[in-house]
């Protein structure tokens, strides 16, 4: 499916083909002090080179049209970005 969104002010748009089936958090340091855009505050993406892949997040609360019910439906995975352990769940994940 095609994802719209952008961040507060609208400056930052994005057009993406996503299947959001899941969405993730993750406790690295690019994740908790990463970029944003500067005029509104809100990280639209980011991206990061995984397995020979390079890939782009999208911040899931950046999408246009999404309800809380659909955002709720949403399963996430928890990935031990810190310790380069991406397809483990942090010992401790309840702050992210």
């Amino acid at each position: 499916m095609i994802v719209e969104g952008g961040c507060h002010c609208g400056a930052v748009r994005f057009r993406a083909q996503s299947a959001l089936t899941e969405t993730s958090r993750c406790n690295c340091s690019i994740c908790a002090k990463g970029r944003f855009w500067k005029t509104c505050g809100v990280k639209v993406f980011g991206t990061v080179s995984f397995e020979g892949q390079n890939l782009v997040a999208i911040n899931v609360m950046s999408i246009d049209g999404l309800t809380p019910a659909q955002l709720a439906a949403l399963p996430v995975k928890y990935e031990d970005g810190r310790h380069d352990a991406w397809a483990q769940k942090p010992a401790v994940s309840s702050y992210l």
